[in-house]
């Protein structure tokens, strides 16, 4: 019975749960279906604050972010917070402690206002720091980049950065945008840019003055060439205040080599080429601009040729404006040319002078022309010329680095020309060898005058002279053998030693002259330097009688004078002879 009651009693129980209990009513639920509970510990407020709220450059400042819950207590300790700023540096994140985060910012060159943000979980706060710029502490020069510029239109480089550090009184990079002014002092005078005169910063009606602001602490301007060489001074002032500072000299160069400056020259002027090869002589070449600078000219292509022997074809400018090659003695010999009148005249007095026989006297036909037989100095004379592209020199009388209609000028040939037989023409062939030239003009005929206006851009050159000369062929005195001296007398005597076309032996070749009798006095010792001279040189020596007391006329004493020259470690004598009372 006990049973059956029990089951009874669950039935009933299902039934009022499934019915609802007949009023619809049903089990309790959860708070808001389908949500959770609020956290009250979260982020509802976020409090920032600077200290201090004004700060120089670089300086720092403390940011204190305090956060509360919904209730108004502190979030737990270790609550992130984040941090961002505007410009500068600061943390970028801390956690709480009862409540509050702190931050570090740094401050960074540029003055203005900055805001800082403060943000934990969804809310976030903002607060602002004034940066003041300290007080300005120095100006200085920094740099010039290039320190060197050409002219306007010279192919080279024409503009040149101009920097100066401003910095505070700590020390340090002054804020941006601290104003500087320039101005310039160079040697356009202030001519505006369209009369030929450099100029800073834009191109405007105040040519020497401009402005800048700060960047990093540098302010900067830049320096533009006009058609003036010479050097640039820059000042810069702090506006506002009496800080200045002026830039080192910065040189304004034409660039173009000129031909009044184009320079040629050799370390041996006299090379034994007639009988030797490889005899070798380093060829130097020097240029400048028309204002005499010669720094802007680094790399420059020269060109060089030669009438005889062999020589490097190119070389190219160092820093200084020059460069050098070797010229060496071989095949071909310097051009066999038609004498001038100068070398007629010279083989004349030599033949009679020391009765030898070089000088053709008998009539040749046409012109009865009177030259010498054999070789003469111009036969032994090597021309070597360099080229380049370059400007005619001209007289800028009102300094403003342009040429000027009426301005005097240099006409210098319209076209390069290698002038073997030394008349400063060029040679058709008709009579001397062709020579060689650079035909600018393209028309097979070189153009050797001059055009009679002034020349920007042209081929300029210059020639250079060596002696390629040989060993002793003529070793001569006047009088010969034999000579008489007279009781108590003397006789001058003259020495001829050259070779076959009248030029002088090398540089080093010596002379040394003795004598069996009598007293010899004059140049007695002799040695040759290496110079380019035209035609020999004669050496006077005198021998007199020693002994004037002892007279021993009529037939006097034999003697004889020893000349010796000494070539190349070889050794030439030649033996006077006769007598002395």
């Amino acid at each position: 019975m006990k049973k059956s009651l029990h089951l009874l009693f669950i039935i009933v129980v299902f039934s009022i749960y499934a019915c609802g209990g007949g009023g619809g009513s049903s089990l309790p639920s959860s708070v808001g279906s389908g949500s959770t509970t609020p956290d009250a510990t979260a982020p509802a407020s976020v409090d920032a604050v600077v200290n201090p709220t004004t700060i120089t450059s670089q300086g720092t400042s403390s940011i204190s972010a305090t956060v509360l819950d919904s209730t108004g207590a502190n979030v737990p300790d270790g609550t992130v917070v984040t941090f961002s700023a505007s410009s500068g540096s600061i943390t970028p994140q801390a956690t709480t402690a009862n409540g509050v985060a702190t931050a570090t910012f740094t401050a960074g060159s540029t003055a203005g206002t900055v805001t800082i943000t403060a943000t934990a979980g969804s809310k976030n706060d903002t607060a602002t720091i004034t940066i003041s710029a300290p007080d300005t502490g120095s100006i200085e020069f920094n740099s010039a980049t290039p320190s060197v510029i050409g002219i306007k239109g010279s192919g080279q480089t024409e503009v040149s950065l101009i920097k100066f550090l401003v910095k505070d009184i700590n020390g340090n990079p002054v804020v941006d945008g601290t104003s500087v002014s320039f101005v310039m002092n160079g040697p356009g005078g202030g001519r505006l840019p369209s009369n030929g005169g450099e100029y800073i910063g834009d191109s405007d009606a105040t040519p020497t003055t401009a402005s800048a602001s700060t960047v990093s602490g540098y302010a900067s301007v830049y320096l533009n060439s006009g058609s003036i060489a010479g050097p640039v001074i820059i000042t810069a002032t702090v506006t506002d205040t009496t800080m200045s500072s002026s830039s080192t000299a910065i040189s304004i160069g034409g660039g173009v080599p000129n031909d009044a400056h184009l320079t040629i020259v050799t370390d041996r002027f006299n090379l034994e080429g007639l009988g030797w090869a490889n005899i070798q002589a380093n060829i130097s070449v020097f240029m400048a601009d028309r204002f005499g600078n010669y720094n802007v000219l680094q790399g420059t292509t020269m060109s060089f040729y030669s009438e005889a022997g062999a020589i490097d074809r190119n070389a190219i400018t160092d820093a200084n404006g020059s460069a050098s090659v070797i010229f060496r003695t071989q095949n071909p010999l310097p051009f066999d040319v038609e004498p001038s009148a100068w070398e007629n005249d010279l083989c004349d007095d030599i033949e009679t002078a020391y009765g030898l026989n070089i000088y053709d006297d008998t009539d040749l036909g046409e012109g009865n022309t009177l030259t010498c037989k054999y070789g003469h100095p111009t036969d032994g004379w090597a021309t070597i010329m360099v080229t380049t592209r370059g400007e005619e020199a001209f007289n800028d009388t009102n300094g403003n680095g342009l040429y000027n209609t009426g301005e005097s000028f240099t006409d210098t040939s319209q076209e390069a020309f290698l002038d073997a037989n030394d008349d400063d023409s060029w040679s058709d062939g008709s009579v001397d060898p062709e020579e060689l030239y650079i035909d600018d003009s393209a028309n097979s005929i070189c153009e050797d005058t001059g055009n009679g206006a002034w020349d920007p851009d042209k081929t300029i050159f210059k020639d250079l002279r060596l002696l390629i000369t040989g060993a002793p062929y003529y070793l001569d005195t006047n009088p010969a053998s034999p000579f008489a001296i007279g009781n108590g007398l003397s006789q001058p005597f003259t020495l001829l030693v050259a070779d076959y076309n009248l030029n002088p032996p090398i540089g080093g070749t010596k002379v040394t002259i003795s004598t069996s009798k009598g007293t010899l006095s004059g140049t007695t010792s002799y040695t040759f330097p290496d110079l380019f001279v035209a035609g020999p040189i004669e050496l006077s020596f005198t021998l007199s009688d020693a002994d004037p007391a002892n007279d021993l006329a009529p037939t006097g004493e034999s003697a004889t004078i020893t000349i010796k020259v000494t070539y190349k470690s070889i050794d030439y004598y030649l033996l006077v002879t006769g007598t002395i009372e």
